[in-house]
């Protein structure tokens, strides 16, 4: 599983790439009954730059969010 972040002074960005490995929990809103939860766990390993673009284009969500220059004009 790939996950990304980046360092504009987010919190998470430091965790990451502090630890070896990581467990990230979260819970969604709602009740006991209703919420639902997501563990994120594994070994951490910093891939630089080198591959954010493969990752972007290999996820139609991420390219959304992250266009390059040619996709924004």
């Amino acid at each position: 599983m790939n996950f990304m972040t980046s360092d504009n002074g987010r919190k998470l960005y430091h965790l990451l790439n502090s630890s070896d490995y990581i467990s990230i929990c979260e819970k969604t809103e709602g009740d006991s009954f209703h919420a639902k939860m997501i563990t994120i766990q594994g070994r951490v390993r910093n891939i630089g730059k080198a591959r954010v673009d493969e990752l972007i284009d290999a996820n139609p969500y991420m390219k959304k969010l992250y266009p390059d220059e040619q996709t924004a004009n």
